[in-house]
């Protein structure tokens, strides 16, 4: 299984010198199994640099994105996709009912007027959608995706890939729990307030996890359904997870941040005697599962 990150950026794309380092695209991953099976998760604006890719590739293989959910960071690549716009490609949408409203119906109320000068009546690849629930299973050729609702407001699916032995989650927007901002006593907290996650993640070889701001800046964030870099690693680290990639960066931050937040967790899970590697997630980074 092979992972690329396309977008790695939350909240609204961050183009700039500030970014060049760790990008400023919004969030896409590109997931592709040993049999060929083309996966994305989120279609941000990294979407739109990953189908010129494939175009450029001439890859015609049926596409499956997989949405987390719609807020505006997560989509607005969609309409820019190439492939879209090819009659020789297929796509298929998953996603979670969200309001009452089917994943097709959501898309119709983005891509439109006057939000969007057409509509997906004008796509010419045979797009289909798929409405899936937390805790479903969907088995494409030898991967397996499993779904577990998180913390973020409305219908927000964490996704877990299984090939074979190996194993690949991915929680984007999603605000651990725990009841007291206090370090001392985080780690008894998140697994008291996180089991079911936790359970979820276990002994997986990666997981990407929203790591949105620094514990310090967490402060005044509480409620917005974001985690911080401490609990992503604490999370990581009683699920035994071997490596956290941090992700869903802020977009105020700049890459001299993002590398004090990698230091930062580095040095937290250190003292923490925990085993986890963490990486920082750019735009670009491409992982061996």
């Amino acid at each position: 299984m092979k992972v690329k990150f396309w977008g790695t950026r939350g909240s609204i794309p961050v183009p700039g010198r500030s970014t060049m380092i760790y990008g400023g695209n919004t969030p896409s991953i590109q997931v592709t199994s040993s049999g060929g099976e083309q996966i994305f998760l989120d279609a941000g604006s990294g979407f739109r640099e990953a189908g010129i890719d494939l175009m450029r590739k001439k890859s015609k293989s049926k596409i499956y994105l997989f949405m987390s959910h719609f807020h505006w960071d997560h989509v607005l690549g969609l309409p820019f996709f190439p492939p879209l716009y090819d009659e020789n490609n297929a796509v298929q949408i998953y996603g979670m009912a969200n309001n009452q409203k089917t994943v097709e119906e959501v898309i119709d109320l983005l891509i439109r007027p006057p939000l969007f000068p057409i509509t997906k009546a004008e796509f010419k690849a045979s797009v289909t959608f798929e409405n899936i629930s937390p805790n479903d299973s969907v088995s494409l050729g030898d991967l397996t995706l499993k779904t577990f609702e998180v913390n973020h407001q409305c219908c927000t699916l964490a996704y877990r890939i299984d090939e074979g032995n190996k194993s690949f989650v991915y929680i984007t927007d999603n605000e651990i729990k725990y009841s007291k901002l206090n370090p001392d006593s985080l780690i008894n907290d998140i697994a008291e307030h996180n089991a079911g996650m936790i359970e979820f993640c276990k002994d997986t070889d990666y997981i990407v996890h929203d790591t949105t701001y620094t514990f310090e800046d967490y402060s005044n964030k509480i409620g917005w359904g974001h985690s911080n870099n401490l609990s992503g690693a604490i999370l990581s680290s009683l699920a035994g997870v071997k490596n956290l990639i941090l992700f869903h960066y802020d977009p105020e931050y700049n890459d001299e941040k993002v590398e004090l937040i990698l230091n930062e967790t580095k040095a937290f899970l250190k003292k923490m005697g925990s085993k986890v590697n963490c990486i920082a997630s750019r735009d670009g980074l491409e992982l061996e599962v």
